[in-house]
């Protein structure tokens, strides 16, 4: 038998555009500041945030580095912006979900070119601790 969960949330949406690759630190540093007030002004309404998008961020996969916020599934590499993130997670409390749980190669890359033969992580769903399942569901 299936189990059905529900929750009500309040949902906020936030498009920032900005280019993180090749972008110079003022307009990243301007990403995250931006961020970080639409976070903060989301959690004064309610404790619970999912973030989606392109980071163009790789975090790789260390467990040390990211101290809570990340697991063992990310892919090799790490990047600046990764160290940025991964920063920006621990300091909020947030998950960089696409770490967490095991994916076919195949499926686990978020950005490929075949043409220069590269594929990369880049693409993350980050959210907030409260929507960590500490036990799984045995009905489910």
């Amino acid at each position: 038998m299936p189990a059905i969960q529900s929750a009500d949330l309040a949902v906020k949406r936030y498009w920032s555009r900005s280019r993180v690759e090749g972008a110079a630190e003022e307009e990243v540093l301007e990403f995250y500041i931006n961020l970080q007030r639409e976070l903060d002004e989301a959690r004064e309404e309610n404790e619970t945030a999912i973030i989606m998008g392109d980071w163009n961020s790789r975090v790789g996969k260390d467990q040390n580095r990211g101290m809570g916020c990340m697991g063992r599934y990310g892919e090799e590499a790490l990047n600046k912006n990764g160290v940025k993130m991964i920063d920006f997670c621990r300091r909020n409390d947030l998950i960089i979900g696409n770490t967490m749980w095991y994916q076919n190669l195949e499926d686990k890359y978020t950005f490929v070119a075949k043409e220069r033969n590269a594929r990369s992580l880049i693409d993350y769903i980050v959210y907030t601790q409260d929507l960590t399942c500490s036990k799984p569901n045995p009905e489910a």
